[in-house]
């Protein structure tokens, strides 16, 4: 076998490459919605359907109905006086 030969042959993975792909915690995350283990760079859930938003830390959470609710009633009144 000549030098070039010897080159060629396949030793392996080097150590440090073994290491990265020990390294599961960088490759899934979990679903902020249902706790489903997604992977890290997933638009969406696909459990749950639940779109993951990077750029920002929180999610979307409707208004409560008695939020709504008072928020018509205020509306309401104002136009009430207005017109009255």
């Amino acid at each position: 076998m000549n030098d070039w030969e010897d080159d060629m042959l396949d030793e392996g993975p080097l150590e440090s490459d073994l290491e990265e792909l020990d390294d599961d915690s960088s490759e899934t995350d979990t679903c902020p919605e249902c706790g489903a283990e997604i992977y890290e760079d997933s638009p969406r859930c696909p459990a749950c359907g639940h779109y993951i938003l990077k750029s920002a830390s929180y999610s979307y959470r409707p208004l409560p109905a008695w939020v709504l609710l008072a928020a018509i009633a205020a509306i309401a009144a104002l136009l009430f006086y207005i017109l009255h």
